[in-house]
């Protein structure tokens, strides 16, 4: 992906432009900041109004919240929703702060705009590594976002359909969904580590384990 974007920068502009465009960052330190900042913010809600908008979910079924134990915003969505919609939620960061102004500065020349962007790429490879554990999914499966990890509980139909015609009692699930059978692929930080457990299937990493909307 970095010779992806950075090949045809180099291309057009020459190689200086892009230790010129990180210079520039350096010699404003506020600016850095405040663009990191924003950047990770933004980042987080492009995630909450792509998910909300793609599957229709009613209000207040994305939260947007601070993880204290990472240090990192979150955002967090309670209601099942197709993988597509998912996929739509999971790339649409990298897309909006990554790619796209990665293009920008291959017609402007902006060595900034474009470490901006290369930065954001990276930024977004969580994401991007979520989506190729989904890349089997159906796009219409049902998914929810996991409660405590980044990625998603991939349900179940046929798990589904027992559980709602089912009659016997049982203790509901926090979240919408995830107490039927579901798919667990996940990964946890620092190790990395892909597991399969069946019959549960995820595709996520552990975040942390601190959920405090704002």
């Amino acid at each position: 992906m970095l010779l992806v974007l950075g090949l045809p920068f180099i291309g057009l502009w020459g190689w200086d432009a892009v230790p010129d465009g990180l210079d520039a960052w350096l010699g404003q330190p506020l600016w850095m900041f405040a663009a990191l900042i924003g950047g990770v913010l933004v980042h987080e809600g492009l995630h909450a109004i792509a998910w909300r908008v793609s599957a229709d979910l009613p209000r207040g079924s994305v939260r947007l919240g601070f993880n204290w134990k990472a240090l990192t915003p979150y955002a967090h969505c309670s209601a099942p929703m197709p993988a597509r919609a998912y996929r739509i939620g999971a790339m649409t960061p990298g897309i909006a702060l990554g790619l796209v102004p990665c293009v920008v500065a291959w017609a402007t020349g902006s060595g900034m705009l474009f470490v901006f962007g290369l930065l954001f790429t990276l930024a977004a490879g969580g994401d991007a590594l979520i989506l190729w554990l989904l890349r089997g999914v159906d796009s219409r499966q049902l998914v929810v976002d996991h409660p405590s990890r980044a990625g998603c509980l991939i349900l179940e139909p046929d798990a589904l359909s027992a559980e709602a015609s089912s009659s016997t009692a049982h203790e509901p699930s926090s979240t919408p969904g995830v107490d039927a059978p579901s798919s667990d692929v996940s990964m946890s930080i620092p190790t990395l580590h892909t597991t399969l457990n069946a019959p549960d299937r995820t595709a996520s990493w552990d975040a942390g384990e601190s959920f405090e909307s704002f």
